[in-house]
């Protein structure tokens, strides 16, 4: 199941919670997609789709933000967010 920038972040958060583990969310990026193993809730605000803080990875979606504690790249292992985007840079 995709989760969607433009769609309200509780919304998306329950979503993930609705499909985790099986059969998964991921988030499509400009860097091809990105499986989601473990997110949470955060405070902060944002322009939806943009990264606010590396660590832990926290991007923005509409009317709040959700932290990706540990995401799959494509044809990647497990790693945290804040590895994926110190590497992605």
């Amino acid at each position: 199941t995709e989760l969607r920038f433009d769609g309200p972040a509780e919304a998306e958060y329950n979503r993930f919670r609705g499909v985790t583990p099986n059969p998964g969310a991921f988030l499509q990026t400009t860097l091809g997609l990105v499986r989601l193993g473990q997110v949470r809730r955060s405070e902060l605000f944002g322009v939806p789709g943009t990264v606010l803080k590396r660590d832990p990875l926290t991007i923005a979606f509409e009317g709040g933000a959700l932290e990706l504690l540990e995401i799959q790249p494509e044809g990647k292992k497990r790693m945290t967010g804040r590895d994926w985007a110190n590497g992605a840079r």
